[in-house]
């Protein structure tokens, strides 16, 4: 099977519609995941925007969620994000590129210093080899 195309009209990134060519999972499979979904308690994310601020639709997709069984939290943020939150952000990206190049520092440095024994080390057999020749004494 291959990748779904979500080249369509009716497709948008909040609401992709996947289309695998093949009639039957392009019309049953979001049936299946959404009857899957509220049998199984666990925790999900509905990501579709426009259906989360209309109140309509958000009844909708929350009458397959008993009240029972789910703890139902929303959290919507809109606009420009404080400059706490952006300073917070650009330290975690910071950290984690600076992870990533001292890690990539000490393999390199690991390299260099096994090059310069590897170096050391056959030097030092070619000393041997130079003194153990006849007349080399």
């Amino acid at each position: 099977m291959g990748r779904p195309c979500f080249c369509h009209a009716k497709s948008s990134s909040d609401k992709p519609n996947y289309q695998y060519g093949l009639p039957s999972m392009d019309n049953g499979l979001s049936g299946v995941v959404q009857s899957i979904s509220s049998l199984q308690p666990r925790n999900y994310i509905i990501m579709e925007v426009k259906s989360n601020l209309v109140a309509e639709e958000r009844a909708q997709i929350l009458k397959r969620f008993p009240s029972a069984q789910y703890k139902k939290v929303a959290h919507v943020v809109m606009g420009e994000p404080d400059e706490e939150y952006k300073q917070r952000v650009r330290k975690k990206i910071l950290k984690i590129k600076q992870d990533k190049e001292n890690a990539s520092w000490r393999i390199k440095k690991a390299q260099q210093e096994q090059k310069k024994r590897m170096a050391q080390q056959q030097k030092e057999m070619a000393e041997k080899r130079h003194h153990s020749l006849p007349g080399n004494w």
